[in-house]
């Protein structure tokens, strides 16, 4: 045999419960719990008294096309998770440089949760960093990011049993979690979890119940699966072999189950009643108190909608409303009036929608919302605001006035039930923080411990589940053997079962995306700072690549202007840039202005030139020199008389006569053409001529000596003439 003891000194108490091997055999072999009367019966297999704690049992299951309500809240018309299956949409290039708005959408478009967690798998050469879903990069090549969604999944369905835990999740996963001594985890081992395991691989449970040692589940297809404690035949194969994995059993189409103390209700699809395992107090129904190890029938009738296995005793609801109990009636849980055993259904009453059998009582709701109760009251678990072993009721008793009742589940020795606007109501014992209120005390009127969230709640022995309109999934209570799913051994406040990411309630679908980053592209643009004609195309450079600065072809100057470069500065203070010139891209964008100079003129000479005697005079040459624009001549800063020189008309030439210059004398001598654009100024010196100079000519030494204004800027080609 098995023992479990607790010593509790926080409540000065001590209980234990005993487990038989099922080579001993059984018969009257048992105790309620000492909480419930102390009530022992003796062994008629042996003399001595043997005490043995049932367990509350878990509440009934309903299928889709049933009828009714059942302990187990059918989830099926509440919205259905819908997970991520893809990511698109996510930017496939980017500029280094400039940053990238990660943007992405979850498929589909219906998907619960859509947030889109961002981060970097590989930089390679970019150098790229991430902050929320801005996405930096500093330079070229590719970077490897990943989208992720974290998604805490839905649960559409839990189950407490005595110390374990079984719910499915909205893909339609099996989990379980806590005791597993006899495997009723279903994981194939026996090693206790206090992490949820995944069950099987398939996607298709839709219901599940847990019970003192052995859990049952129902699959989309009607089939029955059943894992866990056998030793009374509640798995219901034939034997009474532990299962630590799912086995299929019984044939036809499963619509409802429900695991008690060591038995096994269901409901089939043609509305029949089948109960298997422990039968020791008739809660088989079948009219006798033999244990059965295979699915035994109920009755003839075929309207069943829902039932619920207690510890010892079973409750159901047929299709008229009719609330019908038999089995263990020793504190009044059948509700008849008696505390006689029942081996067969008897009636309790009708208009009734939902019924659950605890661990010695009994709690149901009729159609006016109205919550009733009965049987054993011990800790106040019947909610009537009275405890202890003489207040127990064998009638349904009304608790309080309220008639917005919708969902009610009874536990070993306490309740829970929710009200239409969805608050959560507990009351009963409470040693181990079952009622959730933050405490430890026994409360013997419902306690309010949460408003507007709930959904549907499961009673196990000291643990309760529930699962709020959001889907997820909350425990509070004992945790002795991880059946909360989390490392705490007591949660005296409701707890989110899914609150960290490291338990399976937490999904994170990810997926990579390379994004190809580009070398910053900057633009180049031209301005031509006053001067008219053609713009310079606009280019888009890449940072680092090489051009060639535009040329001038097509580009007019402003009058008396020529181009001198082209400038980052409009005023010339920048960086110089020659026409045509190679450039290497800097890493901004950049603007080039014309740069224009004044127009002026250079004097380019001749040095040590003769000139003589001619009818030509003395011819000089100018470059840049438009002959409109020459306003006057001076030597030695006087104005020359306009007949003492010629302008070639269409050329670059100005003559001074051969008889002005015999009037210079000998000497140095400046001479300053004056045009609109500047000046063009020079000096010469002339010597006396000497025996070897033509007779009709002037012996004249030439020295030109280029002297230039400040506004000079061409060329002035004196030129000797004989």
């Amino acid at each position: 045999m098995f023992l479990r003891g607790k010593n509790d000194a926080a409540h000065s108490s001590c209980h234990m419960y005993i487990v038989f091997d099922t080579t001993v055999p059984l018969r009257n072999h048992r105790v309620l719990d000492d909480r419930e009367g102390y009530r022992m019966r003796k062994s008629k297999a042996a003399s001595a008294f043997v005490a043995v704690i049932f367990l509350a049992a878990s509440t009934a299951v309903l299928l889709p096309d049933g009828n009714g309500e059942e302990g187990e809240r059918n989830l099926a018309d509440s919205a259905q998770f819908a997970p991520v299956i893809d990511i698109t949409g996510v930017p496939a290039a980017m500029t280094a440089g400039i940053p990238l708005t990660l943007l992405g959408t979850a498929v589909p478009n219906n998907a619960t949760n859509q947030t889109i967690l961002w981060s970097i798998k590989d930089a390679g050469t970019t150098g790229a960093s991430i902050s929320g879903n801005k996405l930096n990069a500093v330079g070229a090549g590719t970077v490897t990011v990943t989208a992720s969604i974290e998604e805490a999944y839905q649960f559409t369905m839990v189950s407490a049993g005595d110390a374990h835990t079984a719910a499915i999740r909205s893909d339609g996963s099996l989990w379980a979690w806590g005791k597993n001594w006899e495997g009723q985890l279903g994981d194939g081992t026996i090693a206790d979890r206090n992490i949820p395991v995944r069950i099987g691989t398939e996607y298709d449970w839709r219901y599940v119940s847990a019970g003192f040692g052995h859990t049952m589940a129902i699959n989309a297809d009607g089939e029955l699966w059943v894992w866990g404690s056998n030793w009374k035949g509640q798995l219901g194969d034939g034997t009474h072999e532990q299962r630590t994995s799912p086995v299929p059993i019984g044939e036809g189409v499963w619509r409802s189950v429900s695991s008690g103390g060591w038995h096994t209700m269901a409901i089939n699809t043609d509305g029949e009643l089948w109960a298997w395992g422990d039968n020791q107090d008739g809660q088989l129904g079948i009219g006798h108190n033999e244990d059965r190890n295979t699915p035994q029938r109920v009755g003839t009738a075929n309207d069943w909608i829902s039932v619920s296995a207690g510890d010892l005793h079973t409750v159901a609801i047929n299709a008229n409303g009719e609330l019908w109990a038999w089995g263990d009636n020793w504190n009044g849980q059948l509700g008849d009036g008696t505390n006689t055993g029942r081996h067969s259904p008897v009636l309790i009453g009708d208009d009734w929608i939902s019924a659950s059998a605890g661990g010695y009582h009994t709690a149901a709701i009729n159609v006016n919302g109205e919550l009733w109760t009965w049987g054993g009251n011990t800790f106040g678990q019947l909610g009537l605001g009275d405890s202890g072993g003489d207040t127990e009721r064998n009638i349904p008793t009304k608790v309080e006035s309220d008639e917005d009742w919708s969902h009610v589940s009874a536990g070993h020795r306490y309740t829970a039930a929710i009200k239409d606007n969805d608050s959560l109501w507990t009351w009963g014992s409470n040693f181990d923080g079952q009622l959730g209120d933050g405490t430890d005390e026994q409360r013997t009127l419902p306690v309010l411990t949460e408003t507007d969230i709930w959904r549907s709640v499961s009673t196990g022995y000291s643990h309760t589940a529930a699962i709020n309109t959001k889907g997820e999934l909350w425990g509070w209570g004992s945790n002795v053997y991880g059946q909360l799913g989390l490392t705490d051994a007591y949660k005296t406040a409701l707890t989110n079962m899914g609150e960290t990411t490291d338990s399976p309630y937490f999904v994170v679908y990810e997926k990579d995306f390379i994004i190809t980053v580009t070398a910053p592209v900057f633009t180049v643009t031209y301005n031509l700072n006053g001067g008219t004609g053609i713009v310079p195309t606009t280019y888009p450079k890449p940072e680092g690549e090489v051009f060639a600065v535009a040329l001038t072809t097509n580009i007019t100057s402003p009058s008396d202007k020529f181009f001198m470069n082209w400038n980052t500065l409009a005023d010339n203070t920048g960086t110089t840039f020659d026409a045509g010139a190679t450039v290497t891209m800097p890493s901004n964008a950049i603007t080039l202005y014309a740069i224009w100079g004044d127009v002026t003129h250079t004097a380019v000479t001749e040095s040590n030139e003769w000139v003589t005697k001619s009818s030509e005079g003395f011819t000089m040459t100018v470059s840049d020199f438009v002959p409109e624009d020459l306003s006057e001549v001076r030597v030695n800063g006087v104005t020359v008389d306009s007949s003492n020189y010629t302008v070639t008309s269409g050329s670059t030439v100005v003559t001074l006569s051969h008889e002005y210059l015999e009037t210079l004398g000998t000497g140095t001598h400046n001479i300053d053409l004056i045009f609109n654009g500047g000046v063009a100024s020079t000096s010469l010196a002339i010597s006396a001529a000497t025996d070897d100079d033509d007779d009709n000519g002037l012996p004249l030494t030439l020295i030109m000596i280029a002297v230039l204004s400040a506004m000079t800027v061409a060329g002035l080609i004196l030129m000797r003439n004989k």
